[in-house]
């Protein structure tokens, strides 16, 4: 167990004697008050709130009072053996010469937060207490004995109901029991009201329940006016003449009233308390309209304090059908996402709970926060955000690229609080430049998209002609050059196209005259239906004439296969056909 020392240091147990408090520690309750404790808020080595009951002892022996010693050890005894969401949760205690202290959970006394409590909270804090009745009266088989006001704490955590003051606590019903209360009787505190004598371990408990409901009407006075509280409080009077048979206790059957029953807030929290023993089909109907419905129904500060912290849970935020409904608890009033909470609110309430939640490493909790992300991030300081920026850095690093898109669209956000630099390892320098502002314009006064630019005329650029030849870019570039030949006429090109054909012409002829004085290898075709009759050497130039082509007199049909040596260019092979 955590130990503190008894030193004045921040987070040690504060003493009272000298009415002398550390720095740090607050007195709620004094000693003088209760008669047993003072209830003192202080914080822990570790830094965290807590709670302490402490009891100074006389100065000349802790035997003066053996009552009030043995009330104090019962009270001990008990917070340290029983467990139960709705019994102050001990932590671990100290004793001297000097004092006992008892260290809790961070609590406060109901009747000091009257103010701040909503009267639709009554009816979750009296279900809560019945269950605590009803776990002492059937399972643990004794009673509190002390039931008021001043026994009822609220948690600061959770802003839920819990019952203390277990100095009484026994049963009742056998003759240990009635020793110690008659020996305790001093410190009861409903000592004066006279209690059946039943044999019911639930006697007392019933008296000081109907008792603490006549006083949360003097607390809340709108009690006094709700006719549903009073049929309540009028069934609690009739739970006194009810024998307990040691099986059911006389309070369970005010849990079924319609008080309890009917109310919202109830509703809500017992469901999402036990959201794991319904079914989908059930809790896809809850968070789909009873939710939204019941949140817009309460006050905000209700919400806030009682369902909030039940929503933002690892194990609420990995259900498929809640990620969908969540827009009411992140959103804040006054911003585009209207929400139900103002930004106190929400800092308050719902900012520690996300903020716990990045340390939970699962991918559906991590998808839903960063989903939400715009809507709450308005209740963040700028300090806040630098701190979270590595935790959000983690999801660029993981395989899932659902995880990795998430990431990047949730740091896009924090560009508007933090600035640009919100990934590492990238250094920044002007790239791009601002045309208004190179014109002197402010682009913050530049209302509207950019002035547009009219198109420029195309641009047409001349197809360049593909020269046939070699020889006709000769004679093109034979005048004045180039230049001058794209200024030719279209008379003139005619004319030196004719010229350039002509000139072809009379190179065929004189090779033709060539071949026909060499005498080599000219054979004249004498059997046509005969394929073999013309032989032709590996040296011979092998031209061959038709006769009916020869007689005629026609050139063109002259088919000339020469050697490659003497073989005609490409260019003008092409020009001939």
């Amino acid at each position: 167990k955590k130990k503190v020392s008894s030193s004045s240091t921040v987070g040690s147990l504060p003493r009272m004697g000298n009415a002398q408090t550390n720095a740090g520690t607050t007195v709620i309750v004094d000693q003088k008050e209760t008669g047993t404790w003072s209830l003192l808020e202080c914080l822990s080595e570790e830094k965290e709130q807590i709670s302490v009951l402490e009891h100074m002892f006389a100065k000349d022996s802790k035997a003066a009072n053996i009552a009030l010693d043995t009330c104090l050890r019962n009270a001990l005894v008990h917070l340290k053996t029983l467990r139960h969401p709705g019994i102050v949760k001990f932590q671990w205690h100290q004793e001297d010469s000097v004092s006992l202290s008892i260290v809790t959970e961070p609590v406060r006394p109901l009747l000091s937060l009257t103010g701040e409590c909503d009267v639709s909270e009554v009816a979750l804090g009296l279900h809560d207490l019945l269950q605590t009745l009803l776990f002492l009266h059937e399972r643990c088989n004794m009673g509190h004995n002390n039931l008021s006001a001043r026994s009822i704490f609220v948690s600061v955590s959770d802003y839920g109901w819990r019952l203390g003051q277990f100095e009484c606590a026994c049963d009742p019903s056998c003759p240990e029991g009635l020793q110690f209360i008659e020996l305790a009787k001093e410190y009861l505190a409903h000592k004066q009201l006279p209690i059946p004598e039943t044999g019911n371990v639930s006697a007392r408990d019933c008296v000081g329940f109907r008792e603490l409901l006549a006083e949360l009407e003097g607390v809340w006075p709108e009690l006094k006016s709700d006719t549903r509280y009073q049929s309540f409080q009028e069934a609690a009077r009739q739970t006194l003449s009810v024998k307990f048979t040691g099986a059911q206790s006389p309070l369970r059957k005010l849990l079924n009233h319609e008080y309890i029953k009917s109310n919202r807030l109830v509703e809500a929290v017992q469901f999402l308390r036990n959201t794991t023993i319904h079914s989908k089909q059930e809790k896809d109907t809850f968070f789909r309209s009873t939710l939204t419905t019941v949140a817009t129904a309460l006050p905000s500060t209700s919400v806030g304090r009682h369902i909030a912290g039940l929503l933002l849970t690892p194990v609420m935020m990995a259900e498929p059908s809640l990620a969908e409904h969540l827009h009411f608890i992140f959103a804040v009033t006054g911003t585009d996402a209207q929400g139900i909470m103002t930004l106190e609110q929400s800092r308050k309430y719902v900012l520690p709970h996300v903020l716990s939640l990045y340390d939970v490493k699962q991918v559906r909790v991590r998808k839903v926060l960063l989903r939400y992300l715009p809507l709450y991030l308005h209740a963040m300081t700028k300090e806040e955000v630098r701190h979270l920026l590595p935790e959000l850095r983690l999801g660029l690093y993981d395989f899932s690229n659902d995880l990795v898109w998430a990431t990047l669209a949730a740091l896009s956000h924090t560009v508007t609080v933090v600035g640009g630099d919100v990934l590492p390892g990238f250094t920044r320098r002007h790239i791009f430049h601002d045309s208004l502002a190179l014109r002197g314009v402010s682009p913050v006064a530049h209302h509207g998209p950019p002035p547009v630019r009219p198109p420029s005329p195309p641009r047409i650029v001349p197809a360049v002609p593909v020269a046939a030849s070699t020889a006709s870019r000769d004679l093109a570039r034979a005048g004045d050059g180039e230049s001058n030949h794209s200024k030719l006429t279209t008379e003139e090109k005619r004319q030196q196209r004719a010229a350039k054909r002509a000139e072809q012409q009379r190179l065929r002829e004189e090779r033709r005259r060539q071949q026909k004085s060499s005498g080599l290898g000219a054979t004249r075709k004498t059997d046509t239906s005969s394929k073999d009759s013309a032989s032709w050497g590996t040296d011979d130039w092998g031209v061959q004439l038709d006769d009916a082509d020869d007689a005629a007199g026609n050139a063109s049909a002259i088919t000339v296969s020469v050697t490659d040596q003497d073989r005609p260019q490409p260019e003008e092979e092409k020009e001939e056909e």
